[in-house]
Protein backbone atom coordinates (compact mmCIF):
# COMPACT_ATOMS: atom_id res chain seq x y z
CA UNK A 1 0.00 0.00 0.00
CA UNK A 2 3.05 2.88 0.74
CA UNK A 3 4.37 1.61 -2.46
CA UNK A 4 1.08 2.49 -4.59
CA UNK A 5 0.89 6.01 -2.41
CA UNK A 6 4.31 7.36 -3.98
CA UNK A 7 3.53 5.36 -6.83
CA UNK A 8 0.66 8.00 -7.39
CA UNK A 9 2.11 10.45 -5.73
CA UNK A 10 4.95 11.09 -7.86
CA UNK A 11 2.84 10.07 -11.27
CA UNK A 12 0.12 13.11 -10.45
CA UNK A 13 3.14 15.31 -12.25
CA UNK A 14 2.14 15.33 -15.65
CA UNK A 15 5.03 15.12 -18.40
CA UNK A 16 4.02 19.05 -19.19
CA UNK A 17 4.69 19.75 -15.37
CA UNK A 18 7.70 18.49 -15.39
CA UNK A 19 8.60 20.09 -18.74
CA UNK A 20 7.71 23.39 -17.12
CA UNK A 21 9.53 23.45 -14.43
CA UNK A 22 12.76 25.31 -14.88
CA UNK A 23 16.78 23.93 -15.37
CA UNK A 24 18.35 24.44 -12.22
CA UNK A 25 21.07 26.07 -12.11
CA UNK A 26 25.03 24.75 -12.09
CA UNK A 27 26.69 26.82 -9.04
CA UNK A 28 24.14 29.38 -9.61
CA UNK A 29 24.69 29.92 -13.67
CA UNK A 30 23.68 27.75 -16.52
CA UNK A 31 27.26 25.69 -17.78
CA UNK A 32 27.06 24.65 -21.39
CA UNK A 33 28.80 21.81 -23.00
CA UNK A 34 31.69 24.14 -23.63
CA UNK A 35 32.38 25.14 -20.45
CA UNK A 36 31.81 21.87 -18.61
CA UNK A 37 34.37 20.66 -21.40
CA UNK A 38 36.81 23.04 -20.26
CA UNK A 39 36.11 22.40 -16.63
CA UNK A 40 36.86 18.44 -16.94
CA UNK A 41 39.72 19.39 -19.14
CA UNK A 42 41.08 21.67 -16.04
CA UNK A 43 40.10 18.61 -13.81
CA UNK A 44 42.47 16.56 -15.39
CA UNK A 45 45.55 18.53 -15.96
CA UNK A 46 44.95 19.52 -12.38
CA UNK A 47 44.87 16.19 -11.48
CA UNK A 48 48.03 14.91 -14.01
CA UNK A 49 49.82 18.11 -12.46
CA UNK A 50 49.42 16.56 -8.97
CA UNK A 51 50.80 13.19 -9.70
CA UNK A 52 53.50 14.28 -11.77
CA UNK A 53 54.80 16.32 -8.09
CA UNK A 54 54.31 13.54 -6.26
CA UNK A 55 56.46 11.53 -8.70
CA UNK A 56 59.18 13.93 -8.75
CA UNK A 57 59.20 14.77 -5.12
CA UNK A 58 61.97 12.00 -4.86
CA UNK A 59 63.93 12.64 -7.82
CA UNK A 60 66.49 14.97 -5.66
CA UNK A 61 70.45 14.90 -6.31
CA UNK A 62 70.86 13.98 -2.70
CA UNK A 63 68.64 10.70 -3.22
CA UNK A 64 70.59 9.76 -6.51
CA UNK A 65 73.88 10.67 -4.40
CA UNK A 66 73.27 9.22 -1.24
CA UNK A 67 76.05 6.37 -0.15
CA UNK A 68 73.43 3.95 0.13
CA UNK A 69 71.83 4.80 -3.45
CA UNK A 70 75.32 4.06 -4.90
CA UNK A 71 76.15 1.06 -3.32
CA UNK A 72 73.01 -0.38 -4.21
CA UNK A 73 73.51 0.61 -7.84
CA UNK A 74 76.99 -0.96 -8.08
CA UNK A 75 76.02 -4.22 -6.84
CA UNK A 76 73.81 -4.20 -9.91
CA UNK A 77 75.44 -3.06 -12.38
CA UNK A 78 78.26 -5.45 -11.48
CA UNK A 79 75.62 -8.21 -11.95
CA UNK A 80 76.37 -10.25 -14.98
CA UNK A 81 80.17 -8.79 -15.50
CA UNK A 82 81.47 -9.47 -12.29
CA UNK A 83 83.91 -11.99 -14.51
CA UNK A 84 85.57 -8.68 -15.70
CA UNK A 85 88.66 -7.16 -14.19
CA UNK A 86 87.77 -3.80 -14.30
CA UNK A 87 84.66 -4.46 -12.11
CA UNK A 88 86.38 -7.02 -9.90
CA UNK A 89 88.95 -3.88 -8.88
CA UNK A 90 85.76 -1.52 -8.43
CA UNK A 91 84.15 -4.11 -6.16
CA UNK A 92 86.61 -4.88 -3.80
CA UNK A 93 86.78 -1.28 -2.57
CA UNK A 94 82.90 -1.24 -2.95
CA UNK A 95 82.00 0.89 -0.19
CA UNK A 96 85.07 3.75 -0.24
CA UNK A 97 84.48 4.10 -4.18
CA UNK A 98 80.46 4.72 -3.17
CA UNK A 99 81.45 7.32 -0.56
CA UNK A 100 83.73 8.99 -3.47
CA UNK A 101 80.84 9.00 -5.55
CA UNK A 102 78.89 10.65 -3.20
CA UNK A 103 81.65 13.12 -2.58
CA UNK A 104 82.41 14.06 -6.23
CA UNK A 105 78.33 14.22 -7.13
CA UNK A 106 77.79 16.72 -3.92
CA UNK A 107 80.66 18.69 -4.62
CA UNK A 108 80.02 19.57 -8.40
CA UNK A 109 82.96 17.37 -9.71
CA UNK A 110 83.25 15.72 -13.03
CA UNK A 111 83.34 12.30 -12.58
CA UNK A 112 83.78 11.24 -16.47
CA UNK A 113 86.53 9.13 -17.57
CA UNK A 114 86.11 8.96 -21.03
CA UNK A 115 84.94 6.15 -22.73
CA UNK A 116 86.98 2.37 -23.97
CA UNK A 117 86.19 2.33 -27.69
CA UNK A 118 86.26 -1.53 -29.44
CA UNK A 119 84.52 -2.85 -32.41
CA UNK A 120 82.38 -5.74 -32.32
CA UNK A 121 80.68 -7.62 -35.42
CA UNK A 122 76.51 -8.52 -34.63
CA UNK A 123 74.81 -10.23 -37.63
CA UNK A 124 77.72 -9.28 -39.98
CA UNK A 125 77.75 -6.02 -39.40
CA UNK A 126 80.61 -4.10 -37.54
CA UNK A 127 79.40 -1.70 -34.40
CA UNK A 128 81.83 0.33 -32.86
CA UNK A 129 81.07 0.83 -29.28
CA UNK A 130 81.90 3.87 -27.09
CA UNK A 131 81.80 2.22 -23.23
CA UNK A 132 82.24 4.25 -19.73
CA UNK A 133 83.91 2.67 -17.49
CA UNK A 134 82.68 0.64 -14.65
CA UNK A 135 83.23 3.60 -11.91
CA UNK A 136 80.49 5.68 -13.54
CA UNK A 137 77.93 2.94 -14.54
CA UNK A 138 76.62 2.60 -10.61
CA UNK A 139 75.87 6.78 -11.16
CA UNK A 140 73.61 5.80 -14.04
CA UNK A 141 72.35 2.96 -12.41
CA UNK A 142 71.25 5.06 -9.44
CA UNK A 143 69.98 7.72 -11.48
CA UNK A 144 68.07 5.26 -13.81
CA UNK A 145 66.43 3.99 -10.27
CA UNK A 146 66.10 6.91 -8.14
CA UNK A 147 65.11 9.43 -10.92
CA UNK A 148 64.23 8.48 -14.18
CA UNK A 149 62.34 5.82 -13.61
CA UNK A 150 59.84 7.32 -10.95
CA UNK A 151 59.88 10.29 -13.49
CA UNK A 152 59.42 9.35 -17.34
CA UNK A 153 57.69 5.93 -16.70
CA UNK A 154 54.63 6.00 -16.22
CA UNK A 155 54.46 8.45 -19.12
CA UNK A 156 55.24 5.98 -21.10
CA UNK A 157 53.11 3.39 -23.12
CA UNK A 158 52.39 -0.54 -22.62
CA UNK A 159 54.11 -1.16 -26.10
CA UNK A 160 57.37 0.35 -25.06
CA UNK A 161 58.68 -2.73 -23.33
CA UNK A 162 62.13 -2.78 -23.63
CA UNK A 163 64.46 -2.16 -20.65
CA UNK A 164 61.00 -1.86 -18.06
CA UNK A 165 60.40 -4.03 -15.31
CA UNK A 166 57.70 -6.80 -15.34
CA UNK A 167 58.13 -6.44 -19.04
CA UNK A 168 60.93 -8.00 -21.36
CA UNK A 169 60.95 -10.41 -24.87
CA UNK A 170 57.77 -12.63 -23.22
CA UNK A 171 55.47 -9.57 -23.39
CA UNK A 172 56.65 -7.92 -26.15
CA UNK A 173 55.93 -10.70 -28.51
CA UNK A 174 52.97 -11.63 -26.40
CA UNK A 175 51.39 -7.90 -27.23
CA UNK A 176 52.83 -8.44 -30.59
CA UNK A 177 50.70 -11.39 -31.37
CA UNK A 178 47.43 -9.67 -30.07
CA UNK A 179 47.98 -6.47 -32.36
CA UNK A 180 48.16 -9.04 -35.53
CA UNK A 181 45.33 -10.48 -34.64
CA UNK A 182 43.41 -7.55 -34.02
CA UNK A 183 44.78 -6.14 -36.92
CA UNK A 184 43.77 -9.35 -38.89
CA UNK A 185 40.21 -9.39 -38.06
CA UNK A 186 39.58 -5.38 -38.91
CA UNK A 187 41.96 -5.37 -42.13
CA UNK A 188 42.72 -8.91 -43.15
CA UNK A 189 45.97 -10.12 -44.24
CA UNK A 190 46.17 -6.22 -46.15
CA UNK A 191 48.94 -4.37 -44.30
CA UNK A 192 52.52 -4.28 -43.67
CA UNK A 193 55.08 -3.96 -40.56
CA UNK A 194 57.30 -0.80 -40.81
CA UNK A 195 60.92 -1.58 -38.94
CA UNK A 196 63.41 0.89 -38.18
CA UNK A 197 66.84 1.10 -36.38
CA UNK A 198 69.16 4.39 -36.62
CA UNK A 199 72.68 4.19 -37.29
CA UNK A 200 75.33 5.45 -34.37
CA UNK A 201 72.40 6.66 -32.79
CA UNK A 202 73.78 7.65 -29.55
CA UNK A 203 76.70 9.33 -31.30
CA UNK A 204 74.66 11.07 -33.80
CA UNK A 205 71.62 12.94 -31.48
CA UNK A 206 72.31 16.23 -30.86
CA UNK A 207 74.48 16.99 -27.53
CA UNK A 208 74.13 20.62 -27.44
CA UNK A 209 70.67 20.93 -25.78
CA UNK A 210 72.01 18.72 -22.69
CA UNK A 211 74.48 21.05 -22.23
CA UNK A 212 72.37 24.44 -22.63
CA UNK A 213 70.53 21.94 -20.46
CA UNK A 214 73.02 22.39 -17.69
CA UNK A 215 74.00 26.11 -18.22
CA UNK A 216 70.36 26.45 -17.37
CA UNK A 217 70.56 24.56 -14.13
CA UNK A 218 73.63 26.91 -13.20
CA UNK A 219 71.05 29.78 -13.17
CA UNK A 220 67.84 28.28 -10.98
CA UNK A 221 67.61 30.03 -8.02
CA UNK A 222 69.12 28.39 -4.65
CA UNK A 223 66.73 27.79 -2.52
CA UNK A 224 64.51 24.76 -2.77
CA UNK A 225 64.32 25.45 -6.16
CA UNK A 226 63.28 23.49 -9.25
CA UNK A 227 65.97 23.10 -11.71
CA UNK A 228 65.33 23.36 -15.64
CA UNK A 229 66.57 19.73 -15.21
CA UNK A 230 63.17 19.19 -13.33
CA UNK A 231 65.28 18.27 -10.02
CA UNK A 232 64.03 19.89 -6.52
CA UNK A 233 67.42 20.80 -4.67
CA UNK A 234 67.65 21.59 -1.05
CA UNK A 235 71.18 23.17 -2.15
CA UNK A 236 72.30 25.32 -5.32
CA UNK A 237 72.52 23.32 -8.29
CA UNK A 238 76.34 22.07 -8.96
CA UNK A 239 75.67 21.90 -12.52
CA UNK A 240 77.54 24.76 -13.40
CA UNK A 241 80.43 23.59 -12.26
CA UNK A 242 80.46 20.44 -14.66
CA UNK A 243 82.72 20.37 -17.83
CA UNK A 244 81.47 19.85 -20.65
CA UNK A 245 81.97 15.76 -21.71
CA UNK A 246 83.44 15.54 -24.65
CA UNK A 247 81.23 12.53 -26.86
CA UNK A 248 81.61 10.67 -30.08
Amino acid sequence: MAARRAFRAVSCHGPTQLAERPLRAVRGALVNSEERRAARRRRREEKRALKRAERLEGCTLENVASIDSLFDAAREAAAGVNWKSSTQRYMQDQLRNAAKAHRDLMAGADTSRGFVRFSIYERGKRRDISAVHFSERPIQKSLTKNALIPAIEPTLIDANSANRKGKGTHYAVKLLKKQLARHYRKHGPEGYILQVDFKDYFASIEHEPVKRLRLLCSRAPAANALCPCGWRRSRPCSARRLRPRSIP
